[in-house]
């Protein structure tokens, strides 16, 4: 079992937050990447492009947090 988180270390707990909340938003964006892949798979070629368009934002904003994530150590 984890010991319990020291809540009266407050740079501690400002530092757990920020990487809880980096995590949760890649989460959310590696989500988003998997539906607009699954999107691009199952797209008729008329469809292919904005489908493959629609990729660019959620992989971008996982570069973003990599970057992010990464000034955080």
């Amino acid at each position: 079992m984890k010991p319990l988180p020291r809540i009266d270390d407050e740079p501690a707990m400002l530092d757990r937050g920020r990487r809880s909340a980096l995590g949760s938003a890649r989460n959310d964006a590696a989500s988003a990447l998997r539906d607009a892949a699954v999107r691009v798979q199952s797209a008729d070629w008329p469809e292919l492009i904005d489908a493959v368009d629609a990729m660019a934002a959620p992989a971008e904003r996982l570069r973003t947090l990599a970057v992010m994530w990464s000034e955080l150590s």
